[in-house]
């Protein structure tokens, strides 16, 4: 910016700054221009006391000052060329602020629409991989998803096993957690949390069924998804696991998840049912 044009924008800026706000106005529908478009009439006296008025009706004028009032019929008409072509520029800024605040919320928008596709294509992986796998080890066949409404999950006994997608940064991992009503927190085995490469934990003991104590690592998941259900930042347990062989026992998937929905278990058709 020259010399110049920063001292026409300094004289601009101070100029606008004095000038009186232009009034909310009311606009009738008999106030209509030669192009249809309605328009805004509003009047401007000056009192006695050198103030200036601006009014949206001719009737509110003073008697008194009736005779010098000025008519405006657009909100810029008062202005001086200089005066409206700063408050234009403004407009004309401002107007591309939001057009650009749109962009921005349109852009998240397709990028949770993506994200929320990953996770769909995951989960899908996810429950294709345990037909296949537990199905031959007598562990049943996971029944099917059907929409948001519905989530397959694979009953052994009195356990039901839930597909879930876990995310720490940029890892994240798909397997399948025990629904556990008794259990505070969701809690992962050691060897099925190693590729969400967790760095930050708190070394804590925990109390297991049967009443052993046991070390383990108090951590935090930045996401936790279940059919169309997705909780941030919740905390988990992370434990060492030396369980029977083949067992496919992976974890357990806690009230601090569970108790934020509603839902029923169809035992016969294999599926959480989501209220």
């Amino acid at each position: 910016m020259n010399k110049r044009s920063f001292s026409t924008t300094v004289f601009l800026t101070m100029l606008l700054a004095v000038l009186p706000a232009p009034p909310c106005l009311h606009f009738p529908a008999d106030l209509g221009g030669d192009d249809g478009a309605v328009r805004a009439a509003f009047y401007k006296y000056v009192d006695e006391n050198g103030v200036t008025h601006f009014v949206d009706d001719p009737g509110k004028i003073p008697e008194q000052y009736g005779g010098q009032a000025d008519t405006y019929k657009e909100k810029t008409d008062y202005m001086t060329p200089a005066q409206r072509q700063a408050y234009e520029e403004r407009m004309r800024v401002q107007e591309e602020r939001r057009a650009m605040q749109r962009a921005q919320e349109e852009q998240m928008m397709e990028r949770v629409r993506r994200q929320e596709d990953q996770y769909r294509q995951i989960v899908d992986e996810a429950m294709e991989k345990y037909r296949e796998s537990y199905g031959s080890q007598g562990g049943g066949v996971a029944g099917k998803s059907t929409g948001e409404k519905e989530t397959g999950v694979r009953i052994r006994g009195n356990s039901v096993f839930v597909p879930v997608v876990l995310g720490v940064g940029r890892n994240r991992i798909a397997t399948e957690l025990i629904l556990d009503t008794g259990a505070e927190a969701v809690t992962l085995h050691q060897s099925v949390a190693e590729p969400l490469r967790i760095r930050e934990y708190r070394e804590a003991k925990v109390q297991v069924v049967g009443g052993a104590v046991i070390d383990a690592k108090l951590v935090r998941f930045d996401y936790i998804k279940v059919g169309p259900h997705t909780r941030n930042q919740v905390q988990g347990i992370v434990i060492d696991y030396e369980g029977a062989s083949g067992a496919g026992y992976n974890g357990l998937l806690g009230m601090n998840f569970l108790k934020n929905y509603r839902y029923t278990i169809d035992y016969k058709r294999r599926v959480i049912r989501w209220e």
